[in-house]
């Protein structure tokens, strides 16, 4: 019995040594294989991701597209594929543009040089020092346009234009063209401001940008509004508008809806107007946008005091003061002396409507003294 024992723990003993043996022999050539695949595996991951990121942004889904190519940012590095994570970081960068989150886009492209620079990578290092170059010629032009230095913001903006155009990137063409029409539309210069606004909805429509899209039809209605080409102006106000609706970006359909308000206005559809101007009231209002609600009210009493000058109907005049105290309430809390002033002389020409010249004296002396 105790042979038999014996035996079998030598047995034992001789078959783990032998299996041992065998995996010594047998791992070290197995081994590169096993992580071959593993890393073959990942790459096609990886690259599958991306693709499917790069359609996603061409179809406009850049919220999509951003979660994409983070994710294809995380396996870039896990598997310490530099020119992918390059990739990626460039992508994410534009992407960041398309959704106006520009210090995102600023890191994004930093992060690109960086990688960029320290790997030698001269190409890279280009594209991405030119689109940082785009952004600080992108923000000059518009701090320049906030301090009325017009020009410079004006060959600001084509200055970054010009290199989009350089570097083949439409999509920022397309936000600098709209930034530079806007300068143009402060300046009254109309056709250069229809020109730039033409151009930058082409460029929205061909990169399926909804957003950016919205806001060059409000323009084109801006334009044809000025030129006092109503039914072109209603026509791009109410593309604009579905578009607001459908991304459910309330601010430009607000925006969208006081033009639209003002529009009816002057072509004498008070009905219509105040339709308009109180879905956009309420929109400010649920957005708690205080400056913008005192505007509407504004507008809204507007409304209201013209139809009562044309039906001769004193309770719209009524209608009208109380819209006007309400907006002159929030500008001053909002410290938006601008409309204050504006509707201090409304409320004076009311109470001149109703006969009650002390107080409309009263309102038009406050106006002006805000303007000295």
């Amino acid at each position: 019995m105790l042979f038999k024992g014996m035996i079998h723990k030598n047995a034992t003993r001789h078959f783990v040594l032998f299996f041992l043996v065998f995996l010594c022999f047998l791992w070290p050539c197995d081994l590169p294989s096993i992580f071959s695949n593993q890393m073959l595996s990942r790459d096609e991951k990886l690259l599958k991701q991306m693709e499917e990121g790069e359609r996603q942004f061409r179809e406009g889904a850049f919220g999509l597209a951003l979660e994409d190519f983070l994710q294809s940012l995380e396996m870039a590095r896990t598997i310490g594929d530099i020119q992918k994570e390059m990739e990626c970081l460039k992508k994410m960068g534009l992407i960041y543009w398309n959704k106006g989150q520009m210090e995102e886009s600023l890191l994004s492209y930093t992060q690109a040089l960086s990688l960029a620079r320290k790997n030698k990578k001269l190409d890279e290092m280009a594209d991405c020092q030119a689109f940082l170059d785009i952004y600080n010629y992108y923000k000059k032009g518009k701090e320049y346009r906030t301090l009325n230095q017009n020009e410079k913001s004006i060959l600001s903006f084509q200055n970054a234009i010009q290199m989009s155009k350089e570097r083949g990137s439409r999509e920022h063409e397309l936000k600098c063209c709209r930034q530079l029409s806007l300068t143009y539309w402060g300046l009254f210069r109309l056709q250069e401001f229809y020109k730039f606004s033409l151009r930058a909805l082409e460029l929205s429509k061909d990169l399926f940008h909804k957003r950016e899209e919205g806001k060059c039809l409000h323009n084109m209605g801006l334009y044809y509004q000025k030129t006092e080409d109503y039914s072109k102006a209603l026509f791009f106000y109410g593309k604009a508008l579905d578009i607001a609706v459908d991304l459910k970006n309330k601010i430009d359909e607000s925006a969208c809806l006081n033009n639209i308000g003002i529009l009816y206005r002057r072509i004498g559809n008070f009905s219509r107007s105040l339709e308009y101007l109180k879905r956009a009231l309420s929109l400010d209002t649920e957005l708690e946008n205080q400056i913008y609600v005192s505007q509407d009210m504004n507008n809204i009493g507007t409304t209201y005091r013209l139809n009562s000058v044309l039906t001769g109907n004193p309770t719209f005049m009524e209608e009208a003061l109380d819209y006007y105290l309400g907006s002159l309430n929030i500008a001053r809390i909002s410290s938006d002396t601008k409309t204050e002033i504006e509707v201090l002389n409304n409320i004076g020409v009311v109470y001149s409507a109703l006969k009650n010249f002390d107080r409309a004296l009263k309102y038009f002396h406050l106006s002006v003294s805000l303007t000295e």
